[in-house]
């Protein structure tokens, strides 16, 4: 599975280009806007097709979860470690609880998670100087999403490595042609994972 995450700051015609590539086979896309106020996100939310709330993540204002019957939260660090009640108990969504990390050892803190991203396993499209570490799995103790530096290219590299799919954002974002790229990593990723 391949899971998109969103650019901090929208980029023109974001949502067309979202929409497209829901039609085009996007199964999740997580939902990063730090800098949009709640208010900001429920009015982004409302401009997409119900049908695609459903594939959708949120890392923030989680009151919202409910509202438009969104797949689920991302946790960051700092939230994991928190004892904020807007955070907890996890089981009143009912969708999914991810999260991230930056080395293989600390997936075992976070196994009553859905799912973790883990990074950067190639060094970064969207950030420089993020290196890639190339991580290998051995039997994660839950489902590992690879994050940093996927391409069409190397997304088959993946499963090799214990992966069981991948987050991309630079590589779709900082394109000339958005769905393009998409459509390639999604055809690249069929049937690998």
């Amino acid at each position: 599975m391949i899971i998109l995450i969103t650019q901090e700051i929208g980029i023109k015609n974001e949502m067309v280009l979202l929409q497209e590539m829901f039609r085009e086979g996007l199964s999740r896309l997580h939902v990063r806007k730090p800098g949009m106020n709640r208010e900001g996100l429920r009015e982004w939310l409302q401009g997409f097709d119900a049908e695609f709330h459903t594939r959708m993540v949120i890392q923030d204002h989680f009151d919202l979860l409910e509202e438009f019957n969104l797949g689920g939260r991302h946790l960051k660090e700092s939230m994991r470690n928190s004892d904020l009640p807007e955070v907890y108990p996890f089981e009143m969504t009912g969708g999914l609880i991810s999260t991230a990390v930056h080395d293989p050892d600390s997936l075992e803190k976070v196994t009553t998670f859905d799912y973790a991203f883990l990074s950067p396993v190639f060094d970064s499209i969207s950030k420089d100087k993020y290196h890639g570490r190339k991580f290998h799995l051995s039997d994660p103790p839950l489902p590992v999403f690879a994050l940093g530096g996927i391409t069409a290219e190397n997304v088959g590299a993946l499963p090799r490595m214990g992966y069981s799919g991948a987050g991309v954002l630079g590589s779709i974002w900082n394109r000339e042609d958005p769905i393009k790229e998409f459509i390639k990593i999604r055809e690249a990723s069929e049937n690998i994972f």
